[in-house]
């Protein structure tokens, strides 16, 4: 029953109705988690600038990204740093993978400490010794350029660093190499004088006493020669190389995840031997000195060539005359 009048002064001098409440806001897309694995373990990752700390255990992962080009850095003293973009998905996982190569100090450190594991692995500088003077016996397999393959037993004598004969034997041939130094002494079956088989025989004869796992590490450690690896460790089954670098000649010495030398290869400036590898395996520790029972000569030069020796008897630090080197 009021007045007009009064209707009037009541809604001017009356608080305003609330305001109806904002709209919920719009939920901003994001990425799903980026994983990133980075070695060596404990790099430094940065998304767009910003640091995300270090992996733990060579990775970690990221949330909370906005979806679209991303630019990450990878850091770690002593390495180089890598860089690399990604485009980003809204509610898709992304992952990546960095590898930084180490300085040349690094490499070097780490070189020096892979060798003086594959040296402990060996059995010390005591059990390297224990190599030099061997006398063996078991079998070989010869293959020709063609791929065809011949069989021998094998009586095997080696002193390093010039000295090694041996003695092979078939149903219908024999034939014996003694080698001390630069002077070469053969014989056996007539039928095999002056053949492609004995002059194989004696070229392999030569590699395996080159290629004499401790003969190997004494002349890297008496060459002074530089130690180059990526890691310290193997990593996985395919291990890792260790180069031995000189002014003239390199080692790439493949590490298997035991610590024991897998493969060498040697090249020289002058090309001598870089053609040619040698496989070990079969290792074994009897006496403190791990040895490879099996050995395989292979040539990388297209050719075939090659042989492979199986040892199944053997005694270290064999006490070796001259005519033990001469038939």
């Amino acid at each position: 029953g009021l007045s007009e009048d009064l209707l009037k002064l009541i809604s001017r001098i009356a608080a305003p109705p609330p305001p109806p409440p904002p709209p919920p806001p719009k939920e901003v897309p994001r990425a799903g988690p980026l994983t990133v694995h980075c070695a060596p373990q404990e790099c430094e990752v940065l998304v767009n600038g910003r640091s995300h700390g270090l992996t733990r255990g060579g990775s970690t992962t990221i949330t909370g990204l906005e979806p679209g080009k991303v630019f990450l850095d990878f850091k770690k003293e002593g390495y180089e740093g890598r860089q690399a973009a990604l485009v980003l998905e809204a509610g898709a996982a992304a992952e990546h993978r960095a590898v930084l190569m180490p300085t040349l100090s690094i490499q070097e450190k780490l070189g020096a400490e892979l060798f003086s594991r594959l040296v402990e692995t060996m059995g010390g500088d005591a059990g390297v010794g224990a190599l030099r003077s061997l006398s063996a016996a078991g079998s070989a397999i010869l293959w020709d350029r063609a791929g065809g393959s011949t069989e021998w037993t094998v009586t095997l004598r080696l002193q390093l660093p010039g000295r090694a004969f041996w003695e092979l034997r078939a149903k219908d041939a024999n034939w014996w190499i003694g080698r001390v130094g630069e002077q070469i002494k053969s014989g056996g079956s007539r039928k095999l004088k002056g053949s492609a088989v004995a002059m194989e025989l004696e070229k392999n004869l030569a590699e395996l006493l080159a290629y004499q796992v401790a003969g190997v590490l004494d002349r890297i450690r008496g060459g002074n020669l530089r130690l180059l690896a990526m890691t310290a460790a193997p990593s996985g089954p395919e291990g890792v190389t260790l180069r031995a670098e000189g002014p003239s000649e390199t080692y790439r010495l493949t590490i298997g995840p035991d610590f024991s030398p897998s493969r060498i290869v040697h090249e020289s400036s002058a090309g001598v031997g870089s053609a040619f590898e040698a496989h070990y395996a079969d290792y074994d520790a009897g006496g403190g000195a791990r040895y490879p029972m099996t050995t395989t000569l292979r040539f990388t030069d297209g050719s075939k060539r090659g042989m492979e020796i199986r040892l199944n008897k053997l005694q270290r630090r064999a006490v070796l005359k001259d005519s033990d080197f001469r038939k």
